[in-house]
């Protein structure tokens, strides 16, 4: 969940905190905070872990959270949980400063499709980011680029990891704010999502991603398979966390789909009537998959050995002839 920290990186970064008539988490890089019809004066920290695990064996739809003797109680259908909170809020909230009223502006309604089909895209380390600017959102890892275009809002750019920024994509946010160490977003229900902004020198990022999607001249559309949409959700499943791409390979007569994850792989091969130049490439699972459903013709590039997707404000890159995932190797041996 958003702002909660499995391992408490600052005090009580594992916890729910009650204050101030809100519901509140923070783990030193995102925070959360949200209206509760609780009393205002309750207030303290109640541990996430076992609400969390409570909750998924509760079937009910609507549960009743109250204050019972002084402590925080779900109650559901013939069952109630009680929990102990801790009096003292040991939470620096202090870290994060509070958005101006008038500064609060309107989100693009496409916001948090541009998040899911970029952030995909970024590297490790450095590279690790999106760049929120003020006219488009892009990310890269070296071998592979997006950039969707769109009109933020925002008075400058900023950098948000990827992952943190990944949960904006699914909360339907309709506002955006920065402050000096923070972009905040906003949705209809008074979620409040704030991530820390990272600085770094992207400027030259940036002109790179600029010159990776100039299209070329030179190129032939390639029409992807349709069954590589439903193989490369398959393959998601056996990836680690850290390491979301899939390998996929087009040849004359085949098309093969593989995932590689510390304890299990997964391929899927099939044979289609193509019989141009092989493509060789790895690629976000979920953007494969969407890009195909979407708009199945990628363009490659003869010239740079690169191949491309053009989808309304949407540009995306990735080099042919990369190594399979995981240092996997690329060529499928039964075409030979």
């Amino acid at each position: 969940m958003p702002g909660l920290s499995v391992k408490p990186t600052t005090l009580q970064s594992d916890c729910f905190v009650f204050s101030g008539g809100e519901v509140i988490t923070f783990n030193d890089e995102i925070s959360c905070r949200c209206p509760i019809e609780l009393p205002p004066d309750f207030e303290g920290a109640v541990p996430a872990d076992p609400i969390l695990k409570i909750l998924k064996d509760m079937p009910e739809e609507d549960l009743e959270l109250r204050v019972h003797k002084g402590q925080l109680a779900i109650i559901g259908k013939g069952r109630i949980l009680e929990l102990i909170k801790q009096e003292e809020i040991n939470l620096n909230l202090d870290l994060i400063e509070p958005p101006e009223p008038k500064d609060w502006k309107k989100l693009p309604p496409e916001f948090g499709e541009a998040v899911r089909m970029v952030e995909g895209c970024a590297g490790k380390g450095v590279l690790d980011f999106v760049n929120v600017h003020p006219k488009w959102l892009e990310a890269t890892n070296t071998y592979q680029a997006a950039r969707y275009k769109l009109e933020t809002n925002l008075p400058e750019a900023t950098l948000v990891k990827r992952a943190n920024l990944a949960h904006v994509a699914v909360l339907g946010m309709s506002r955006v704010c920065l402050t000096e160490n923070w972009i905040h977003f906003k949705n209809p229900n008074k979620l409040v999502f704030s991530c820390r902004r990272w600085s770094s020198q992207w400027d030259e990022v940036s002109r790179n991603i600029s010159m990776s999607l100039k299209p070329s001249d030179k190129h032939v559309v390639i029409a992807m398979p349709k069954w590589m949409r439903d193989a490369a959700k398959r393959a998601e499943k056996v990836l680690n966390n850290d390491d979301k791409y899939i390998h996929v390979e087009l040849a004359k007569g085949y098309g093969l789909i593989r995932g590689v994850g510390a304890v299990a792989k997964y391929r899927e091969r099939k044979k289609v009537g193509y019989a141009g130049k092989q493509l060789d490439f790895t690629i976000p699972p979920e953007l494969f998959g969407e890009l195909i459903e979407r708009h199945n013709e990628f363009m490659l590039d003869t010239e740079q050995e690169a191949l491309r997707v053009t989808l309304g404000s949407y540009r995306y890159v990735t080099t042919l002839g990369k190594a399979g995932v995981n240092g996997e190797e690329g060529h499928d041996q039964e075409a030979d």
